[in-house]
Parts: C-alpha cells; sequence; structure tokens
C-alpha cells in the first residue's frame, strides 16, 4: 500500500509539471512521443506471449501463423474504421476500457465471478476514459468528429461520464462489503482518480491519454509480462524483453508513418494516430486476456 501511495504521489507531481510548465502543441509532442515508445512497446511482445501460451520453444517455434493472424486483426480493424467508423469508434472504447480495468484489477479480483469482473473491469475504464474526453471536450469532438460525426458525443458525454462513476462507486463500495481488506485500497484508488482529474483538467487530451496510457497502464502490463514470459523482473530480463519487442515496435511505427505519408493531411493526424491506436489494441487486448489469466493460476 505504501508503494501504491508514493507511486500515485510521484505520478502526479510528474504530471503537475508537464500539465503546467508547457504549452499545448509541446503536450501534445510529448504525448505522442510517451504513446509511440513505451506506449506501443507494451504492445510488441504479444508474438511471444503468444508463443509462451501455446508452451512451445521459442526456437522451435514458428511465428509466421501468429504473426498472419495478428497483422490480419490489425489490418480489418482499420477497414473497419472506414467502412464502419462509428461501430469502430465504441467496440474500441468498450475494449479499451475493459483492458484498463483488466490490468488494474486482475490481480486483485481473480476470485470473483467472471461475469462481475467484466462489468467491474469496463465500468473502470469507462470511467478513465470518459473523464478524460469530459475534461477535454472540444478536443475530444475534434478528433471524433474527424472519424465519424455520428458518434453521439456531443449529446451524451456528460451522461454516460456521470452513469459510468455512479457505477464505479457502486462497485467500490461493493467490494468493501465482499472483503474488508479493500477498505483500506478504495481510499487509495480514489485518490489516483482524484489526481488523474487534475492531469486531466490542465493538460491536453494528448497528454492525459498518454500520461494514463503509459505510467498507468503500459508500465504494470510490462511489468506483469516480465513475469509471465520469464518468471521474474530483472535488468537482464527487461533488456531480453526491449529486444524482442524491438523489431515489431519498429514496424508498427513505419506502419503509422506509411498512413500518414498516403493520406498526406496534417489536420487528420490525430484521428489517424487514434484509428492507428485502435487497430494494434484489437488483437493485444485477447492476448493479454489469456496471459492474466494464466497468469494468475500461478505464484510469483
Amino acid at each position: 500500500m505504501r508503494f501504491y501511495l508514493e507511486y500515485i504521489i510521484s505520478c502526479f507531481l510528474i504530471g503537475l509539471v508537464f500539465s503546467l510548465i508547457f504549452e499545448f502543441n509541446l503536450q501534445s509532442i510529448i504525448g505522442v512521443c510517451l504513446i509511440l515508445s513505451i506506449g506501443l512497446i507494451h504492445g510488441a511482445n504479444d508474438i511471444a506471449i503468444i508463443r509462451k501460451l501455446k508452451n512451445k520453444k521459442s526456437k522451435d517455434s514458428n511465428p509466421t501463423r501468429s504473426i498472419l493472424i495478428y497483422s490480419g486483426i490489425v489490418f480489418s480493424t482499420l477497414v473497419l474504421f472506414i467502412v464502419l467508423p462509428q461501430l469502430a469508434l465504441w467496440l474500441f472504447i468498450l475494449i479499451s476500457a475493459y483492458h484498463f480495468g483488466e490490468q488494474h484489477w486482475s490481480v486483485t479480483l481473480k476470485m470473483l465471478n467472471n461475469k462481475l469482473k467484466i462489468v467491474f473491469y469496463t465500468t473502470y475504464g469507462l470511467s478513465i476514459l470518459f473523464l478524460l474526453l469530459f475534461l477535454n471536450v472540444s478536443f475530444a469532438k475534434e478528433i471524433i468528429h474527424q472519424i465519424t460525426p455520428n458518434a453521439y458525443f456531443d449529446q451524451y458525454l456528460t451522461e454516460i461520464t456521470k452513469i459510468s462513476f455512479i457505477l464505479l462507486l457502486a462497485g467500490f463500495a461493493s467490494l468493501i462489503l465482499y472483503k474488508k481488506e479493500f477498505a483500506q485500497r478504495i481510499p487509495l484508488e480514489l485518490l489516483q482518480i482524484a489526481s488523474l482529474f487534475l492531469i486531466f483538467k490542465w493538460g491536453n487530451l494528448i497528454f492525459g491519454f498518454a500520461f494514463y496510457f503509459v505510467l498507468w497502464h503500459s508500465l504494470f502490463s510490462i511489468k506483469d509480462q516480465l513475469k509471465f514470459l520469464y518468471g521474474k523482473i530483472t535488468g537482464k530480463n527487461l533488456m531480453h524483453y526491449f529486444k524482442q519487442s524491438a523489431i515489431y515496435w519498429l514496424i508498427s511505427l513505419v506502419g503509422l508513418g506509411v498512413l500518414v505519408y498516403l493520406l498526406n493531411d496534417k489536420d487528420y493526424f490525430y484521428s489517424l494516430l487514434f484509428a492507428f491506436i485502435a487497430a494494434v489494441t484489437f488483437p493485444h487486448v485477447f492476448v493479454i486476456n489469456k496471459m492474466m489469466k494464466k497468469l494468475n493460476k500461478k505464484k510469483y
């Protein structure tokens, strides 16, 4: 608990400095750099995780089939954003919300009923995402309207934000009733959300998303991936992780670069980045879901 409190305070102070000192455009640049570095790297080792899930040794495993399937899902998602952007947008929000919640709560709630976990994970993630969108509504609408003008964010953003937080608070209360030890964690969770509220309010949309995505999601996901892939967290294993991630990370960057070059429209960069993140998120979420289920069955 002490580490968690110290981490909340440290992250808040970092976010405070960046959101108050740097102006809007520089915040966006910093945010994009964080997303395309640590944020992208945390999902670049999915093929290695798939091989591990299949209980195959790396030297004997041919990753070609997994890469093709994975790439096919990424490409299909990009096509979905072109053909049915409204559906793609909402799928991305719901799947990302579940993914954020799973990463944050999976170990703590591993003994909970699966259906209840799905509801709680998604509610938690929606609360974070819609808090960010609500506090940066003008910029959010601008980007979302580039993807689809019929996403209904204008009409229902406030209502969805309020409902998600009401459900989240109800979920926190239920956890305390379920297990008394949660009574110590919930105040820290509320403190974390309060700190995110201030960073989201003072910073812009891109920086706010990057702040949460990197410091509160990607780093913890890398920690779990290290445990799953190598059994423990060491400097050597961390270096090996980054070496394994490098090729897929570079391919992802090149893919984004090609998209931006082909469309050749700087005004649509953030909507392209949004669609690209969604495309690589879809298969990643399913891989990590399988990993977390297996990881929670073990004791490290």
